[in-house]
This record gives C-alpha cells, structure tokens and sequence, in this order.
C-alpha cells in the first residue's frame, strides 16, 4: 500500500476533494507540474478549479485501471486489456457528458484519456448531419441561406448517407 506521501488530493471546482495515488495522479501533465513547481512544499492538494467532481471521478477510475493493468500485464496482454476496458468505461459515460469530459481532459493535459474520448466524439457524430453536430456542440449557424444552399449544393457528397439522429 502506498504511504500519504506518495498522495496528493485533487479538489474539483465545487470544492470536492479526491486523494489519488502519484502513480495516477503523474499521468495528468497539469497536476504533475504543480506538483513539480511546489516541489518541497508539504501542501499536495491541487485546486482543479475548472474540472467538476463528475468528471474528475471519471479521470482517476480510468488513470487508475490504466496502472493497474500496465502493472498487471508487464509480460504482455496490456493493450488488449486496455481497450475491453476503455470500451466498457465509455459505456458508462452519457453522450452529452462526452464534451465535459474532453474538456477536462484537454486541461488537465491527460493524453492517453483525451485520445480514447475524442474517439468516441468522433463515432457519436460519424455520419451525422450538419444540424446535429452544431446542436452537439453548441455551434451557432452564422451562413445566410443563400450560403448554406450553395455550400450544399457545392458538396453534396457529403450529405450522402447522413443520420439525423
């Protein structure tokens, strides 16, 4: 079992408060160069003021079995492992929460996380239409109609075969 100095306590911007092992804790870049920059100091509580709770506990159950199982399979079989793991983490992950997620992700500098999240945006919205995506996304459509039409027309292949989900 690791000793509290081998701790540090992430606290989410509504004040929340999460002691991670360092092993996990190291794969946030940001928290990583706090830590670095406060180095000596007995104080390992990282504000995270952006990150809500939800998605800081969805960071470190997926940092966590990310060590676990490198730990596990050194010998061989970990990125096997990994995936049947990452495919049942993003099921449990709502489509909406998806952006939360990736927003923290982005912040906290997290890229083994960031990669398999943006991945999952990419197969939500595959084969989507315009409106859906800029309705995901909270995009505002600034073209007249005029310009939307001709767009439309300029690239109809790529309307071939669109969900409107």
């Amino acid at each position: 079992m690791a000793s509290t100095d081998d701790k540090v306590i992430l606290k989410s911007s509504e004040g929340e408060c999460f002691e991670v092992d360092m092993a996990v804790a190291s794969h946030l870049q940001i928290v990583k160069s706090v830590l670095e920059d406060c180095e000596g100091s007995s104080d390992k509580v990282v504000s995270l003021f952006i990150v809500e709770a939800k998605y800081v506990a969805m960071i470190i159950e997926y940092y966590k079995n990310y060590v676990e199982l490198k730990e596990k399979h050194e010998e061989g079989g970990f990125e096997e492992k990994l995936k049947e793991f990452e495919k049942q983490f993003l099921e449990q992950i709502d489509k909406k929460e998806l952006k939360g997620l990736v927003m923290a992700v982005n912040y906290l500098n997290a890229p083994a996380l960031f990669d398999v999240v943006c991945t999952a945006i990419a197969k939500h919205i595959e084969n989507k239409s315009v409106e859906y995506v800029r309705e995901y996304f909270g995009i505002v459509n600034d073209f007249t109609a005029e310009e939307e039409a001709q767009i439309r027309e300029e690239h109809r292949w790529a309307y071939d075969g669109v969900n409107d989900d």
